[in-house]
Order: structure tokens, then C-alpha cells, then sequence
């Protein structure tokens, strides 16, 4: 009778060696579609929802992060720590500053972009081509899917 399963053959190899390794960025880059990176989205509260929803429906795997949170204030290293540990895990960190102005800004690494917070579809599609543009968005033929 079995009773159990194993990954070591009868000659103590590991069976199926190279796929109990940990999973790789490249690994989570082709299932997700995208790499793990950093999105700054500062602007009106109504239009960085909608921007999340838009990459929710696409399939992208976010952690949203709201600046404003008092733990921040209390803990200056943790917003760098979180973001880190997100990049690294494959996500999309989504570092949020709700404000009631007119514009939307939004950044990857060293790139920004100033949107019209009132015409949410171009912005919408701006940061779109903004994670495209950075690599973060990685076309299927890339992933080898």
C-alpha cells in the first residue's frame, strides 16, 4: 500500500529536479504577465481606484499601499521594506497619494507622467503604456507563452 509520496527516486535523485527549486521572477513574470515593479499614483482618490480596477482586470497581482497611513509616519523604513519585498516576490506595488487636485502623477523608477485627472480614460491608458514602456508589462512572446 503507498502511504506517502516522494520527490527522491530509489537512487536518491530528486525526481523532477528542476522543478522543486523556488519559483523565479521570470517563472511569475510569465504567469502574471507582468514583472514585479513600483507604480506611484498621486492624484484625485475616484481616478487611482479606477486605475487599480483597470489593472485588476487585466490580470495584474497588486499590493495597494496608501501613503497616508499612519503607520508609515510611525515607521519611515517600512514603506521601502513593503515595496521591496513586493518587487521581489513579482508584484506590483502600488504606492497611492490621494489628493483632491486636478492632476494625476504617476511614476516608475525614473519615468513620470502628469495626466488631466478629468479625462480618466487617457489616463487611464497613460499608465498603461507607462508600464509598458518600463518593462513592468512584458509582452506574451517575451514570457514564452
Amino acid at each position: 500500500m503507498i502511504t506517502a509520496a516522494s520527490a527522491i527516486t530509489a537512487a536518491g535523485e530528486h525526481l523532477h529536479a528542476d522543478t522543486w527549486g523556488p519559483v523565479t521572477a521570470g517563472e511569475r513574470a510569465a504567469r502574471w504577465g507582468h514583472r514585479g515593479g513600483v507604480l506611484e499614483l498621486s492624484g484625485p482618490a475616484g481616478l487611482i481606484d479606477s486605475i487599480e480596477r483597470s489593472l485588476f482586470s487585466v490580470g495584474v497581482v497588486s499590493n495597494r499601499i496608501d501613503t497616508g497611513d499612519e503607520v508609515f509616519l510611525l515607521h519611515p523604513s517600512l514603506l521601502e521594506t513593503i515595496t521591496r519585498l513586493d518587487v521581489q516576490s513579482g508584484l506590483l506595488a502600488l504606492v497611492l497619494n490621494a489628493n483632491e487636485g486636478s492632476t494625476l502623477i504617476a511614476r516608475i523608477d525614473d519615468q513620470e507622467v502628469s495626466l488631466d485627472a478629468y479625462e480618466p480614460m487617457q489616463a487611464i491608458s497613460a499608465v498603461h503604456r507607462l508600464l509598458h514602456d518600463t518593462g513592468i508589462f512584458i509582452p506574451s512572446e517575451k514570457a514564452g507563452l
